[in-house]
């Protein structure tokens, strides 16, 4: 079993904003868990420009501006689970994932889900 203060369920923007303000707000140890790849969510997707110009004062793509806050959580210190998919959450707050590694839990004191969205056909 692998303790946490915060799990935080998906890595896109949402996620990434929750686990960094997490930390900055004093969590102890802080898990990010994206089942893709590297985290950006839908960020990767939008490879036109147009994001970042109020937090960052200039225009990025979606992935430039996901690899800033990648790296903004990176300097939090928050630690980062990549594909990596959860498979369930329990009302006690245990985090069932499985990745190339296996299955293992997670026992958090606080989950956050921010899986977003993804389009899909009819």
């Amino acid at each position: 079993m692998i303790y946490a203060d915060v799990a935080v369920i998906g890595g896109g923007p949402a996620g990434m904003s929750a686990a960094i303000s997490a930390k900055r707000a004093g969590a102890g140890r802080v898990l990010l868990i994206e089942r893709d790849g590297k985290p950006g969510g839908i960020l990767q997707q939008c490879i036109h420009n147009g994001f970042g110009l109020h937090k960052f004062k200039e225009e990025l793509t979606g992935p430039e501006y996901g690899e800033r806050y990648e790296a903004m959580t990176a300097e939090a210190g928050v630690e980062l689970l990549t594909d990596t998919t959860v498979t369930d959450l329990s009302a006690d707050r245990i985090v069932t994932c499985v990745n190339g590694e296996g299955c293992f839990r997670i026992k958090a004191e606080a989950v956050v889900l921010a899986m977003g969205c993804r389009e899909r056909p009819r």
